[in-house]
């Protein structure tokens, strides 16, 4: 990875064997990188990210997602569970290693296409979620979430340049 930053943006390279991703801040500093980089090496501009290492990037108006889909369906055809039914939890107790594997990747079947949206939202709000209560039942080994509820945290925090104006924080239980 390289990266440039000065008063007039920032650009990242990264290089993984004969492939590079360029970015940055602004489309200008990004189009002049790709212009040097041509004088030096040889490539070719494939325009828009869509895929870069196992990683698919999908562009909407709600920001960016990137997703494994097609590598999640090559792994559920490859582990012969193709015709089976998709798991409604991802993990079971008393399995075997090998069992409780097979049980994810039934459990990634439900949705194949699930990924982490970059939203092209300015929130600085970070959500979180935990489950901080999982197994603690002494003979089911099981969460007591129907008890006492899950968790989530959200902070939301307002920066600007490199201050931190202010944040909050809030918590569910």
């Amino acid at each position: 990875m390289f990266i440039k930053k000065d008063e007039s943006g920032i650009v990242i390279i990264l290089v993984y064997v004969d492939d590079l991703l360029v970015t940055g801040d602004s489309l200008r500093i990004v189009k002049e990188t790709k212009e040097k980089l041509k004088q030096v090496f040889k490539m070719k501009d494939l325009g828009e990210l869509r895929y870069f290492l196992g990683i698919e990037f999908a562009r909407s108006d709600q920001g960016i997602l990137m997703h494994q889909r097609k590598y999640t369906l090559e792994l559920i055809s490859e582990t012969g569970l193709s015709s089976s039914k998709p798991a409604a939890t991802p993990m079971d107790t008393n399995k075997s290693h090998m069992e409780a594997t097979l049980r994810i990747v039934r459990y990634v079947k439900n949705q194949p296409g699930l990924g982490v949206l970059l939203s092209s939202n300015k929130n600085t709000t970070l959500t979180a979620y935990c489950d901080s209560d999982w197994a603690s039942c002494p003979h089911t080994r099981r969460s007591r979430i129907q008890e006492h509820g899950c968790h989530s945290f959200r902070i939301n925090l307002d920066y600007r340049s490199d201050e931190r104006v202010g944040s909050k924080l809030e918590t569910t239980c």
